[in-house]
């Protein structure tokens, strides 16, 4: 069933963002070359000089439903160095896990082989694992500070994988009360949920003010143990270091998901946030909020909802769902019973426990009329978008267009060495053929920690669309890119994306206008051999006040942007506001390239180029060039009108080009203007510094 749905229940409730976030610090598959020493793979070494380096080995180790783990492993023996590495950064309050693969080949007397310690690998260590023969097989166990375990009693296999999660909590009281935990599980084991009780527990010793690193250890020939470890990740809550795990911020909106483990179903996702409008969770709510599917366009088109908590979210298929950004409970009374409840973002993020794929994940569609196909990252892991093939189609796209809450539509270039998050969904755009299937390779995976949606560094002018309607609704559009390439064909190719409507009840858009099949189209992406000028088409679905700007990449003359409407002219990089009614779409835009002919802007005799980039955190470039010997005078304005530095002030030859560099470091974030005043012309641009 195709299900067309309002938001106006939704956004008439208060959703703010707040503070805070989950976080994974660590995720290491030891992905180098067999026999590479990790002291050339991003670890350290803190004792034992060059004597048995601790190496990477091959193959490596897997538990079916521990996500992440891939590539090779290290392996580990007696007498030896001892290598570090640091997380992304020190925990010092709350509690930091560490979870690993380990399978032992032999043990002895007993002595730790993994442990928590200061940045940079320093004692004193917080939190050891220790492993101690038993006769047949080994035990483990943990102490929290000093070289004394306390072990379980179970018994281990040799030659087996086990997931082993050394977990320390700072109490914050004493300077002893700090907790170490150990707990061990085997293949076929439930660690969906952090257990009642460890394996083993310690309080030994004193304190640790932080655990910054994980160091592996190599003890004496008659005390340690000798085995592989491998898929080590580290969090600051169970969720992050052992389930497949993404944060979710950035306020209240939709998101373009995907399932990174098998087994997921609806009634997954309304333990983890608000699934609402399905039987078994609020099946008479007026509004869905999850939508599992793509029609296309057509009689039927539109985002096809979720109906019930048994429902499939299948692995590289992708899924839109309405995230708030507060705790909300629907009456179950008044809407058919439920249990499902939303939560601040950063306190509840994506989680899921289940079979990992570890093979190449190939997903079949039906063929959709408009060529948009929902698709997924199927890993429990970072991948590759370079990693994602099709067969079926004619042409793919070199743009996925995945989707930020707060700007819309984003394109991913999959040419690129471009990241994308496991939970991240997109759409893939094709052009003519039979049904398609899409294949991801499970060799793109990475180690990453990388954030839902990614955006490419190739775009050339990347077009912001911005405004607040009539009725104080925000609205912004960032998938409008103009690219200048050589390779590039006047007609629709790979280098193309066709524009998307977002599934919100207000919006605003942009697009530029290209050529497909002969005729005009609105498009994502136009990708054109040369720069020439290009129509832009709008619309809104309220009436409201709004302003075009533009993100500039290689286009020293920048480029300008003329308004049909009110015949307005100005640059991209300053902005143009305009107002609008409620309009479909309509062609109301031209954008040129270089320097505006005098009619349209004075003054002549110099062309200056946009800033870049814009927002700028550290530093931004523009660049300037006289057609007349002059002294040029570059500052930059804050907005009560405060020269606050000086870029550049010195003479320029006739035909000298000049960058002016302006180093953002030391104001405040806000908006400025850079102002560049010659001889024979006073011209400036808006600048935007960002932490």
């Amino acid at each position: 069933m195709t299900t067309r749905f309002s938001l106006s229940l939704l956004l008439g409730l208060l959703l703010l963002p707040v503070a805070g976030n989950a976080q994974s610090l660590l995720l290491d598959n030891f992905n180098s070359p067999a026999t590479t020493a990790l002291s050339d793979a991003n670890w350290t070494v803190v004792s034992g000089g060059t004597t048995n380096p601790i190496l990477v080995a091959t193959p490596g180790l897997t538990l079916p439903k521990y996500p992440g783990a891939s590539g090779n492993a290290a392996s580990f023996t007696t007498t030896g160095q001892d290598v570090s590495r640091d997380l992304t950064a020190p925990v010092t309050a709350g509690s930091v896990y560490v979870a690993a693969l380990v399978n032992l080949s032999a043990a002895k007397s007993g002595d730790y082989f993994l442990h928590g310690a200061l940045a940079g690998g320093a004692s004193p260590f917080g939190g050891r694992v220790f492993a101690k023969s038993s006769g047949t097989g080994f035990q483990l166990g943990v102490s929290k500070a000093t070289s004394t375990a306390a072990y379980g009693a179970p018994v281990y296999s040799f030659g087996t994988t086990y997931l082993i999660v050394l977990k320390y909590t700072f109490n914050g009281g004493t300077a002893t009360d700090d907790l170490s935990d150990l707990y061990v599980f085997a293949a076929g084991d439930d660690y969906s949920a952090e257990p009642a009780t460890p394996l083993a527990s310690s309080t030994d010793g004193t304190d640790v003010a932080s655990v910054g690193a994980v160091n592996l250890r190599q003890g004496t020939a008659s005390n340690a143990p000798t085995g592989t470890i491998d898929g080590i990740r580290v969090g600051s809550s169970w969720n992050d270091a052992v389930l497949a795990t993404q944060t979710v911020d950035d306020g209240a909106g939709y998101r373009l998901l995907g399932a990174p483990v098998q087994g997921v179903t609806v009634g997954t996702l309304a333990g983890i946030n608000l699934v609402q409008s399905v039987v078994g969770q609020y099946p008479t709510f007026p509004n869905d909020n999850l939508f599992l599917s793509y029609s296309g366009s057509g009689a039927t088109a539109g985002y096809v909802a979720a109906t019930d908590v048994a429902n499939a979210v299948t692995p590289g298929k992708g899924f839109f769902w309405y995230l708030f950004d507060q705790a909300i409970t629907p009456d179950p009374a008044s809407y058919g019973g439920g249990t499902s409840r939303s939560y601040t973002l950063p306190e509840r993020p994506l989680f899921a426990s289940g079979t990992v794929n570890t093979a190449d994940v190939a997903v079949g569609f039906p063929l959709v009329t408009d060529g948009f196909y929902m698709i997924a990252n199927p890993f429990a892991q970072t991948m590759l978008a370079s990693g994602i093939t099709q067969a079926g189609g004619t042409t793919f796209s070199n743009f996925l267009q995945a989707y930020d809450a707060a700007t819309g539509f984003v394109l991913v270039d999959r040419t690129t060495a471009v990241e994308v998050s496991m939970w991240q969904g997109f759409f893939a755009e094709l052009t003519g053929g039979t049904a398609p299937t899409f294949t991801f390779d499970a060799a793109s995976r990475t180690d990453g920690l990388t954030p839902l949606v990614s955006r490419s560094a190739t775009q050339q002018v990347a077009i912001h669309l911005d405004g607040t309607t009539d009725a104080g609704v925000a609205v912004h559009d960032r998938a409008a890119i103009i690219r200048i390439d050589a390779s590039a064909s006047a007609g629709w190719d790979a280098g193309d994306a066709s524009k998307l409507i977002p599934p919100t009840e207000a919006y605003a858009l942009v697009a530029p206008v290209g050529v497909r099949d002969g005729a005009a189209h609105r498009q994502a992406v136009l990708s054109l051999p040369a720069a020439t000028d290009v129509t832009l088409a709008f619309t809104a679905t309220h009436a409201g006040t709004y302003t075009l700007t533009a993100e500039m990449m290689n286009l020293p003359d920048g480029a300008t942007v003329r308004d049909l409407v009110s015949g307005r002219v100005a640059s991209l990089a300053d902005g143009l506001p305009f107002t609008s009614a409620a309009t479909g779409w309509t062609e109301r835009f031209v954008v040129s390239f270089g320097r505006p002919t005098a009619g349209e802007q004075a003054p002549t005799g110099f062309a200056l180029g946009a800033l870049y980039p814009n927002p700028a955190a550290g530093r931004a470039a523009i660049e300037l060039r006289v057609d007349a010997p002059q002294t040029v005078r570059a500052t930059v304005v804050d907005a009560l009108g405060r020269t606050v530095a000086t870029v550049f002030e010195g003479a320029l030859s006739a035909g000298q080009s000049q960058t002016l560099s302006v180093e953002t470091a030391g104001l405040a974030p806000g908006v400025y203007a850079v102002r560049v005043q010659g001889a024979t012309f006073t011209e400036t641009r808006r600048l935007v510094v960002a932490r």
